[in-house]
């Protein structure tokens, strides 16, 4: 894959790019668009994605570590086995997003939304779900380990084999 490693690509159009692979780390691409692009497996850590668009973005199995996503369109993208660890999502669009055995480990969700994406099997430890809706959701299998649940909306969901441990 491509080596993207310390670009700036700041307002950069990668719609459509395949970039399977591509290593990331500490790849800088605020308010960037990859629309349905291929970010299949990536790795990387410390990657600033703040205000981009990864809508009907395809990244299963990516590793974006300590990542920032603060405000960046999400909306029908697709997470599946991917690890956001540490990562803040603050004010992420989720719309339609696929979470499925995503892992966000230590990451901050605050206020977020959860209703409108798929987290199952998905894990939460230590994760910050301060005030997150959560309302009437089916979560079956998540790991909500030590995460912060304090003022979230839990009303009606659905979680069998859920892990609430501390």
């Amino acid at each position: 894959g491509a080596n993207l490693s310390r670009a700036i690509a700041w307002q950069a159009v990668f719609d459509d790019a395949n970039l399977h692979r591509a290593k990331m780390s500490r790849f800088d691409g605020y308010t960037a668009s990859f629309v349905g692009a291929n970010l299949t497996s990536v790795r990387g850590g410390k990657v600033i994605l703040e205000r981009a668009n990864l809508s009907f973005a395809d990244l299963t199995e990516a590793r974006l570590i300590r990542s920032n996503l603060k405000s960046t369109n999400l909306r029908q993208a697709i997470f599946r086995r991917a690890c956001l660890k540490e990562s803040d999502l603050l004010n992420a669009v989720l719309d339609g997003a696929d979470f499925t055995e995503a892992d966000f480990e230590l990451a901050d969700l605050a206020g977020l939304d959860l209703t409108v994406a798929c987290f199952d099997q998905a894990r939460f430890v230590n994760a910050n779900l301060h005030g997150c809706n959560l309302e009437n959701m089916e979560l079956p299998g998540a790991n909500f380990t030590k995460a912060d649940l304090s003022k979230a909306l839990l009303t009606g969901s659905i979680m069998p084999q859920a892990d609430f441990s501390d």
